[in-house]
């Protein structure tokens, strides 16, 4: 591993580099080694909850939340995302603003909140549910930074794409200009 590279856990990503190349559809110079990736950081928390019922068995609920880890910002998810361990360049690593104590914090009040909405009758009748942690990540997601103006013009301007989404967030991006925003 070159020094100025960090192994880090990822959302393993939904859009591959050649298909975002394709999607964007850059000038003919443009190859796999030009596109830079930039990792955006979240904090991932897996529930389970019991919620204690009186004549029938209690139920358990399994939860996941990502809290963006820069804005704090969460979202409840659908599954517990597939992560895995890349080596990204350091210099393309978003530093995180949020610690884990305040992510999860924030995690547990997007699960209060669904456990309130989705089964309110539990929870009046026997207060808060049984919430344990029982898997947490802090990863990264991945963000192609792909060429799309003229061959060595300054400056050189991206397209960014999300590869969870697949969508293509932003164009003609000057790439000194890419910023937490421009990844939202």
């Amino acid at each position: 591993m070159v020094a100025n590279e960090e192994s880090v856990d990822v959302v393993v990503p939904n859009l591959g580099l050649e298909e975002a190349i394709f999607r964007v559809d850059p000038p003919d110079w443009v190859t796999s080694g030009d596109v830079r990736v930039v990792g955006y950081p979240k904090y991932i928390f897996g529930y389970e909850v019991t919620l204690k019922r009186v004549l029938i068995s209690d139920r358990t609920v399994d939860l996941s939340v990502t809290v963006d880890a820069v804005t704090g910002g969460r979202n409840r998810n659908d599954d517990y995302p597939n992560i895995e361990r890349r080596t990204l360049p350091t210099n393309g690593l978003i530093r995180h603003q949020i610690d884990r104590e305040d992510a999860l914090e924030k995690s547990r009040a997007v699960v209060r909140r669904h456990i309130s909405f989705h089964f309110p009758t539990s929870v009046l009748v026997r207060n808060l549910p049984d919430m344990v942690v029982d898997r947490e990540d802090f990863v990264y997601t991945l963000y192609w930074l792909i060429p799309t103006g003229a061959e060595g013009a300054e400056p050189m301007t991206v397209a960014i794409l999300d590869t969870i989404s697949g969508e293509v967030v932003e164009q003609g991006v000057n790439v000194g200009e890419v910023t937490v925003e421009n990844l939202q």
